[in-house]
């Protein structure tokens, strides 16, 4: 058993930790928890769009694109009306999900009572995925539910309500954070640190600090990838690593405003 859970470890590029004797329940806990951070991590930098798109209107009441993607107004709308002709499979019942691609891009599409959310990716959906999108579905529908049904009445159509921040729900861009982690793929600029990193840590960091070189911060896709071209460890070690640096603050995450002046050349 302790050796199964020491591959394990090792599989995903936790070594240290196997050194600790008699706590195969930690042992499993932090498998676990290294792979749901891995997976989180993935997922992340493939995610390109969340949309949500009402039911009876056919209109995109709402949408928010990956930091990095630049918005693409004729794919937006190119999608909208594959959702009105119903060119692609829509999910019929409420909380049923359907995964179709579009435009060498993947969607998966969940419904609401009053909407269909969705989200576009340029990799094959996994069921971290589903399970975000559904996750996300659900308090969408929970917490903006009334305005749903009301928004071509009351609200005449203004779909502003739902960038609109409030102490106790927040806004939808808060939301699309919560579910689907949109900060790991902010641009991150590179830290010194003092601690003596080995192997592939090391390994990590060292690309890091070059692919940042010149402008002065990375993309964590861009870092995965180049890990993966260098390395011959697995995508889900090279995560776990890169995850450790961000904890450790060697590797932090821009905030909007900055992100804004790196588009400038600011």
């Amino acid at each position: 058993f302790h050796q199964r859970i020491k591959n394990s470890f090792k599989q995903i590029g936790i070594r240290k930790s196997c050194d600790i004797p008699n706590i195969p329940n930690l042992f499993k806990a932090e498998v676990a928890k290294a792979y749901l951070m891995a997976s989180e991590f993935t997922t992340a930098v493939a995610l390109e769009y969340v949309i949500c798109i009402h039911k009876e209107s056919k209109g995109i009441i709402y949408y928010m694109a990956a930091p990095g993607i630049e918005v693409d107004p004729s794919f937006l709308e190119s999608f909208r009306k594959s959702i009105e002709s119903e060119e692609i499979k829509l999910p019929g019942t409420v909380g049923d999900i359907a995964q179709v691609s579009v435009k060498e891009k993947y969607a998966v599409i969940r419904s609401g009572r009053t909407e269909y959310v969705a989200v576009i990716l340029n990799k094959t959906p996994d069921r971290l995925v589903r399970e975000a999108l559904h996750s996300f579905g659900i308090k969408f529908g929970s917490r903006w539910g009334s305005d749903l049904k009301s928004l071509y009445s009351e609200l005449n159509g203004d779909v502003s309500i739902f960038k609109r921040r409030t102490p106790t729900t927040g806004n939808v861009d808060d939301l699309a954070e919560e579910c689907f982690h949109f900060s790991l793929a902010m641009p991150h600029r590179v830290e010194t640190t003092l601690e003596k990193l080995k192997g592939l840590t090391k390994t990590v960091w060292t690309l890091a600090e070059q692919l940042a070189r010149g402008k002065q911060y990375i993309l964590l896709g861009d870092l995965l990838a180049a890990c993966k071209k260098k390395t011959n460890e697995s995508e889900s070690a090279i995560s776990v690593e890169i995850f450790g640096l961000i904890r450790k603050a060697v590797l932090v995450p821009f905030k909007e405003k900055e992100v804004a002046n790196i588009s400038l050349g600011l």
